[in-house]
């Protein structure tokens, strides 16, 4: 039983390894933290909708297999429609519109990992909690800076949102009231 355990570890940790040299690859320009930030962001991922870690790594594995032989096929495409069109068996628009088509799709395939790493961070950007500078907006400019800051903010918080609302509302009643008494004053220092 315990050589069993040891044995499954082990074989973890190789995936984990052959996983990390992936990611590696596909972000060469990224330090060694970063890239193992990218593989645990998608190893979470995978275990929150049910698997196990070790399910998570084998699936994210086969992915970046089935990316990488996709390449190759593309990449052998390529050559094969060379070959054909130096040999003259097929015409140069076929081949010009089948080889931007094909490098197209490659392009495509060789940037999926920085798009969705582009994807994460721009997920990870929106879900941060607005900042508290927003009851500036409402604060300067009454009801309407309460609409404005409540259409900022709905789609990242929407408690804040409600929040900014009711204060820009408030601001709005406050300020009337401030007006109202500074004009109250002025009339007193006019009257004969």
């Amino acid at each position: 039983m315990q050589s069993e355990n040891m044995s499954s570890e082990k074989n973890n940790d190789n995936f984990e390894k052959l996983l990390f040299r992936y990611y590696a690859k596909k972000f060469p320009n990224d330090p060694s933290e970063t890239v193992r930030d990218l593989m645990e962001i998608d190893i979470r991922k995978s275990i929150e909708s049910g698997r196990s870690r070790e399910e998570a790594i084998s699936e994210i594995l086969e992915r970046s297999a089935s990316i990488e032989q996709r390449i190759r096929n593309y990449e052998n495409r390529i050559d094969r429609l060379t070959i054909l069109f130096a040999e003259g068996e097929i015409g140069e628009e076929s081949y010009k519109r089948a080889i931007k088509t094909l490098e197209n799709k490659l392009s495509q395939l060789k940037n999926e990992p920085k798009i969705l790493k582009a994807r994460e961070l721009r997920e990870e950007t929106i879900s941060r909690k607005p900042s508290a500078l927003w009851f500036l907006v409402p604060f300067f400019f009454g009801i309407i800076g309460g609409i404005i800051s409540y259409v900022g903010v709905k789609d990242d918080d929407e408690d804040m949102a409600a929040t900014l609302l009711l204060f820009g509302i408030a601001m709005f009643f406050i300020d009337l009231f401030i007006a109202w008494l500074f004009y109250a004053w002025l009339l007193s220092l006019f009257r004969f």
